[in-house]
């Protein structure tokens, strides 16, 4: 009997605290349904939109792709389409994978035109996106547009960047590739070899491993001053 006794007299609290706070209970559960739809309708809306940009991006790519059929004039108006639909991609929610491929694109072609501050704020924008691939192909290409200016200490940084945060990426044993490029090219070959032997006993199956290796053969030869 007297466990019973316990048992209605806690279940008579509980019901007396329900009945006290009620009110506040419904408020915060409805608060945390609504959130949580909030949330809910958010996502499919992200998704949507970045869904409608992936149908712009490959519709303007395949037309631009094919436009080998195309007249001259119809060639040209297909690749000023394409460029316009990755500018317009370009200033939407930069942590889309589908607006990073844009940024890339779009700083590859400044790149070669030799515009490199507009490459690098293309780059730049593309380091911002969610995907891993996407943000360290930025930051390589970032790399790259240093070279280009002769920023050498920024250049290596940012290669740095990825070899130590994303060391998995097939960029990253071609970024230590190119740190010990820059510093054979500077004359430090010590330097140079180190980095070519980290590079070629951490990643023995990567495509510069052999490129790697004849190099370390060229720099032994150019340190026993035969």
């Amino acid at each position: 009997m007297i466990l019973w006794e316990k048992i209605n007299e806690y279940y008579i609290l509980i019901i007396s605290f329900i009945k006290k706070y009620l009110l506040a209970i419904l408020i915060i559960s409805s608060l945390v349904v609504l959130s949580i739809t909030g949330i809910l309708i958010y996502s499919f809306i992200d998704r949507s939109r970045e869904n409608s940009l992936l149908k712009d991006f490959d519709f303007a790519y395949y037309s631009y792709l094919y436009s080998s059929r195309e007249s001259e004039q119809n060639q040209q108006e297909l690749l000023r389409n394409f460029v316009e639909t990755l500018e317009r991609i370009s200033k939407e929610n930069e942590k889309y994978p589908v607006v990073a491929n844009a940024n890339i694109i779009l700083g590859d072609l400044y790149f070669e035109q030799d515009n490199l501050d507009l490459a690098l704020s293309y780059y730049q924008k593309a380091v911002k996106s969610r995907s891993e691939f996407f943000t360290t192909s930025g930051i390589f290409r970032i790399s790259q547009v240093y070279e280009r200016k002769g920023d050498i200490e920024s250049a290596i940084s940012n290669y740095f960047v990825i070899y130590n945060r994303y060391s998995k990426s097939e960029y990253a044993p071609i970024s230590l590739f190119n740190i010990a490029r820059i510093y054979y090219l500077k004359g430090d070959l010590t330097l140079s070899k180190t980095y070519l032997i980290e590079l070629t006993n951490k990643y023995t199956n990567s495509g510069v491993t052999e490129l790697a290796k004849k190099t370390l053969l060229l720099i032994e030869y150019k340190l026993s001053g035969k």
